[in-house]
């Protein structure tokens, strides 16, 4: 430790009471030997460091990096039993490994122009009137919505009858282009790809990235069954066409248009239900590669997960999830994070070459397990199921822990948020030190530092509402004459630890460091919003904390992950809200008895 360091610790041992101060400051040259797991590992067991008193140890711990913290921790028997002995000092060590993870980003600014950009953005959000809006109305929507980042939305719907075509109704593929008022853009455009090849009752599901001007579809290619449900269907009967967004036709750079999906093991296929097909089959594009996966509680058979290089036709996929993959998303160029909620873990899937030419090429490298629950308590998958876990800067997932003997009553459910960059580090460390063998870890050793748990439903819809390492949600908001709903309250939570760090050297915003499930847990939610039109932004440090009793739970449970909240609050009535990047876009879907639905909103540029 430095002369400072040292200088400061003093300070901070004569400021205690008088019957310790002589103690602590005959002990000072200890302390800066305690900076090594090797150096506490050295201490007796009459050292009087470990019966220090948790203030003074808090402090200490001030002038130990985070590294060397969880070093101690990991390593010193005394000083593990001690931290787990004492509640308030396991709160203050978590704080104090959080301010470290926040400082060090101090000293790095390789995204000073992103940080800077996302700045301009919110000041202009929060200048912005809440009337200035782009309006906009989908009809007759197939498919749910697909926001692939950039600003851009699309969807399928059905065309118009052609005479003089074979009387089928062809494939439309809408794209609305966010306005972007900063580049002189303010309206919505709008654009349609009409896809004659591909009758829209054969579409199981798809997905598109416009940077690449590129469309998969999986689609159904075998003989013609009419207006009926398929059973009994052979797997060869499926095919991923590798189509290009700008017409009906194979993407330049593919080698193939079309390639067969018998390796998918899609055994049924129902031509109705159009939209809840989709929500069955995901589709998942990263750069090169097509990620491909049946969910969970779906009717279709196919296990596992499916990798695919859409350019060359290379294929693999890995089976070893015990069951169904439930959910899956890209959360690297090479990296694939599966969630199986049954059995409360994450798992990391590591895809070591990217054109699939080897023969194995797809490892599970590490599994990140949920809290431990006790007794006839079980992970059962969420209510929401048809909510899929996506990940970018970071992943978000609902878990829901039911009783087995009470006809799987509902005990417990949160929504969890991951740091990817985290987590991914974690994995890929471990598996390069074991010799590529998958590590297992549990949550203490994972959940207190790279996730933040909420109870309650932290965004509006997991497709939609995720933007880099923001989330966004909405709540009503009720006036007080007969509690009708007049406006709704917008909330952006950010888990940047540079942004939040920033927030912090700047000083404007407020600080809620609070222990409180109920502060904590609902992140500000149940504080009163702004007024329309007005912002509100705080910083939110305290841990989440929640004790064996009275939950399902068989270990305590914290989670301390850092985030910045912003909140707006908007003068109309909307169901949903969706972030992509700079835009939020405020939305109400109405179903119609066809099985097709009417959307519409208001975009409001950031």
């Amino acid at each position: 430790m430095s002369h400072i360091a040292n200088l400061c610790l003093a300070s901070v041992l004569l400021s205690v009471s008088d019957d310790i101060r002589v103690r602590e400051v005959n002990l000072l040259p200890r302390l800066t030997m305690t900076s090594s797991p090797k150096a506490l590992q050295s201490l007796s067991p009459s050292s009087g460091l470990l019966t220090l008193p948790s203030e003074v140890l808090s402090h200490c711990f001030l002038f130990l990096c985070a590294h060397d913290i969880l070093s101690c921790k990991n390593s010193c028997r005394r000083f593990f039993h001690l931290v787990k002995g004492d509640f308030r000092l396991q709160v203050i060590l978590e704080l104090t490994i959080c301010h470290a993870s926040l400082e060090s980003c101090k000293l790095d600014w390789t995204s000073s122009e992103q940080l800077n950009r996302l700045q301009q953005r919110e000041r202009a959000w929060s200048t912005l009137p809440v009337q200035h809006a782009s309006a906009f109305s989908l009809v007759g929507v197939h498919s749910p919505l697909i926001m692939t980042g950039g600003g851009v939305i699309t969807f399928m719907m059905s065309g118009s009858l052609d005479a003089d075509e074979d009387m089928r109704l062809p494939t439309v593929l809408e794209s609305c282009i966010l306005p972007s008022p900063w580049t002189g853009i303010e309206g919505i455009q709008r654009k349609r790809l009409v896809l004659r090849s591909v009758p829209l009752e054969r579409v199981v599901s798809y997905a598109t990235d416009p940077s690449q001007d590129l469309l998969i579809i999986v689609a159904y290619t075998g003989e013609e069954y009419g207006n009926h449900a398929i059973f009994g269907l052979d797997s060869n009967d499926f095919a991923l066409l590798v189509l290009s967004l700008s017409g009906d036709t194979k993407h330049a750079k593919a080698a193939h248009r079309t390639i067969p999906a018998g390796h998918l093991q899609l055994g049924r296929f129902d031509v109705g239900m159009g939209a809840w097909r989709h929500s069955q089959y995901a589709v998942l594009i990263r750069g090169a590669l097509v990620a491909t996966y049946s969910r969970g509680q779906s009717t279709l058979s196919s296990r596992g997960l499916h990798v695919l290089n859409w350019q060359t036709g290379a294929t693999h996929s890995i089976t070893v999830f015990g069951g169904n993959v439930n959910d899956a998303t890209f959360v690297s160029d090479h990296d694939i994070l599966v969630f199986l909620p049954r059995r409360g873990v994450f798992v990391v899937v590591f895809i070591c070459d990217e054109r699939l030419a080897k023969k194995e090429c797809l490892h599970v490298i590490a599994r990140f397990y949920l809290p431990i629950v006790k007794g006839s308590a079980t992970y059962a998958d969420p209510v929401l199921w048809g909510r899929q876990v996506i990940g970018d800067g970071v992943a978000v997932a609902t878990a829901r822990v039911i009783d087995s003997r009470e006809r799987g009553m509902t005990l417990d459910a949160f929504d969890i948020v991951i740091r990817l960059p985290d987590l991914l580090k974690a994995a890929h460390g471990r598996w390069r030190k074991s010799r590529n063998t998958p590590k297992e870890f549990l949550w203490a050793s994972w959940g207190s530092f790279y996730s933040h748990i909420f109870n309650r439903g932290i965004i509006d819809t997991l497709t939609l509402s995720i933007s880099g390492y923001r989330l966004a949600c909405s709540t009503p908001v009720f006036t007080t004459e007969g509690g009708l709903h007049a406006s709704t309250c917008v909330y952006v939570l950010d888990f940047n630890p540079k942004t939040t760090a920033r927030a912090l050297e700047n000083g404007e915003d407020s600080i809620f460091t609070g222990e409180s499930r109920t502060r904590v847990g609902n992140s500000l939610m149940g504080e009163v919003p702004p007024i329309v039109g007005h912002t509100r932004s705080a910083i939110v440090t305290g841990s989440y904390p929640r004790t064996i009793v009275g939950s399902p739970d068989d270990e305590g449970i914290r989670s301390h992950l850092p985030y910045r909240i912003t909140t707006r609050t908007y003068e109309t009535l909307f169901e949903t809200v969706v972030l992509d990047e700079d835009h939020i876009t405020a939305m109400s879907v109405v179903l119609k008895n066809d099985g097709t639905q009417d959307v519409t909103g208001n975009v409001y540029s950031m």
